[in-house]
């Protein structure tokens, strides 16, 4: 884990696999196209952006209606991606995080510690990412 002082309270792995997720009995039941999240999560724009330390997540829903995060008092970052990878032939996307000490972040650990929701990761496919 890294030090407290740069902002980070805590890495977490947040590893699934696009085969094995969405509701039975609720949801949009949209299948994962593999060939499509391969060139997006392993192509150059995401890795990019993950390497520069930009690839940042919000809690809730609704908080971040645009790609590009805009952060101010009310909608600080809860997390940054640090590492994320797709295996096409399996189905499991490897993904780690940090949580931020925003009480955004401090809100997304205390759920997840008491194994309340879930991951989640949404695209805006060609307008917004390069065209994949």
């Amino acid at each position: 884990m890294k030090n407290e002082s740069n902002g980070v309270i805590k890495v977490i792995d947040a590893s699934f696999n696009v085969f094995e997720t969405g509701w039975k009995k609720f949801g949009n039941n949209r299948p994962y196209i593999s060939s499509n999240i391969d060139k997006l999560v392993n192509g150059d724009i995401i890795q990019e952006r993950v390497e520069r330390g930009v690839m940042v997540g919000f809690f809730g829903h609704k908080s971040n209606m645009e790609l590009e995060p805009v952060e101010n008092a009310d909608n600080l970052p809860s997390n940054k991606t640090v590492f994320l990878k797709f295996h096409s032939k399996s189905g499991d996307v490897e993904h780690r995080q940090e949580i931020t000490k925003a009480n955004t972040g401090k809100a997304l650990l205390s759920m997840h510690e008491s194994g309340i929701g879930n991951f989640s990761w949404r695209g805006k496919g060609s307008a917004g990412l390069g065209g994949v």
